[in-house]
């Protein structure tokens, strides 16, 4: 009820009072007149009959006094619910106002003090609406939307998420705004809310800075990591270069230089260097990954994982045993996944050779509701109970300061669910560990990370 309802309320009872008086009079009056008229007349009959009026009289006042203390009660309980919730509308930390749209009617005391008034009288003096304030910027609220009033625009679209921006000591101010009509004095108002979510974006856009860059840590890390098996692989070829150029030096020497030896000895040095070429190639498209959402087979992601990291696991007598479809398709950040699954199989390999276990790394694939479920589980003793739960965490690492950044494992968890969509969990078996991820085979909504 309003201040409009309440004082017709008390205008009611003050009305019923000066009512109640005058029946109380007219009652003493009329019993007064019928003991002198029944005394007078001594007429039996005309006694009880005002006898039976008056009982009837007393049965309207006691039940209009009844009523008279009921509608006490409910004033009072009014007045109670009405201060209530006008303590409650000025101790809420939000902006909250009800307007027609173009019109502030009420504002509590979080809008006044984000505009520096004391008032909303001295607001409305300077200022009529609280659209007066919004920065236009598109996907924000403005004075005008779609040919209606910002506030018809919202109570036509409820369902939707509104953010509207507003200057406040030189600093813009980001909030999310939600409109309900109400009634007021017979007219169609609105409570609008303006939750200020300012600090919530600062903190999102520093978080989202700080994984851009733990991206790019974890990228560099698996560069250096890149780089040092590319000298490995090139090892070989190198050395039977060099050893091919030695023994035509030392033919040249010797003058033992034949055409058909120079030739083989060409042939070879020319067949190692395609084979660099070859690794450089195969490293190539990890360091510069697509940024697009390409549909590719699972199994050729796994081929290229393999020919990165392959060699280290056979150099550690590492077996791996693969269990996928050929033909599975997924639709994704191939170069994004190629990197988690390296992050994965390099901790497996890590664990197994410094348990010195029988090395093993199983690999399992299967489609299940439109979601591919990958296992990688390995035979490296498993994840201590006591860190399990701190792995995904990041800069969390048992390794020392030289060998682990323990950003590795942090940022597969991140890509996967952040930016695949998808679900990263590692849990023990009773060789090892086990790392499980759930990825929707088409992932064309995500937005990659910039790094």
């Amino acid at each position: 009820m309003d201040k409009h309802d309440i004082k017709t309320f008390i205008y009611s009872k003050e009305t019923n009072q000066k009512y109640l008086k005058k029946v109380l009079f007219t009652i003493a009056f009329t019993w007064t007149l019928i003991i002198a008229i029944s005394l007078t007349l001594n007429i039996l009959a005309h006694f009880i009959l005002w006898i039976i009026i008056l009982f009837g009289i007393l049965y309207f006042i006691i039940k209009e006094s009844i009523n008279i203390r009921q509608k006490d009660e409910i004033y009072n309980e009014l007045k109670n619910n009405q201060k209530y919730l006008t303590i409650l509308f000025d101790a809420t930390p939000t902006i909250m106002i009800t307007t027609n749209g173009k019109e502030i009617d009420k504002a509590n005391h979080a809008m006044l003090k984000f505009f520096d008034y004391h008032s909303v009288e001295k607001f409305k003096e300077e200022h009529s609406c609280i659209c007066d304030f919004f920065i236009a910027a598109d996907g924000l609220l403005s004075s005008k939307m779609d040919n209606l009033t910002w506030l018809e625009y919202l109570l036509s679209q409820q369902d939707k998420y509104h953010k509207a921006k507003m200057l406040k000591d030189d600093k813009v101010h980001t909030f999310v705004v939600l409109a309900r009509p109400i009634h007021i004095d017979k007219d169609i108002k609105s409570v609008v809310i303006f939750t200020d979510i300012t600090e919530a974006e600062d903190a999102y856009t520093t978080l989202k800075e700080q994984e851009n860059i733990m991206m790019a840590q974890s990228r560099h890390a698996a560069m250096g990591e890149m780089i040092s098996m590319i000298a490995h692989q090139w090892r070989q070829p190198i050395s039977v270069i060099a050893m091919g150029a030695n023994n035509i030096l030392a033919d040249i020497e010797l003058e033992m230089v034949d055409e058909t030896t120079l030739k083989s000895g060409a042939e070879d040095i020319v067949k190692q260097t395609q084979e660099l070429s070859k690794t450089i190639n195969d490293f190539k498209n990890f360091f510069k990954p697509k940024t697009d959402v390409e549909e590719v087979f699972l199994e050729d992601i796994f081929n290229d994982v393999f020919t990165v990291i392959g060699k280290s696991l056979e150099n550690n007598n590492i077996k791996v045993i693969k269990e996928l479809p050929t033909d599975l398709k997924i639709k994704t950040y191939a170069r994004e996944l190629m990197q988690v699954f390296i992050n994965i199989i390099k901790n497996s390999k890590e664990a197994i050779v410094d348990n010195n276990n029988e090395g093993k790394i199983s690999i399992l694939v299967k489609e299940d509701k439109g979601e591919i479920i990958i296992k990688i589980c390995d035979s490296g003793g498993g994840i201590k109970k006591e860190i399990i739960g701190k792995i995904f965490n990041p800069y969390f690492s048992t390794k020392s300061k030289n060998t682990g950044t323990g950003i590795g494992l942090y940022m597969s968890k991140t890509i996967v669910e952040r930016h695949l969509n998808g679900i990263l969990i590692a849990y023990n078996t009773d060789t090892g560990a086990c790392f499980e991820m759930k990825l929707p085979m088409n992932n064309a909504q995500s937005k990659i990370y910039e790094v």
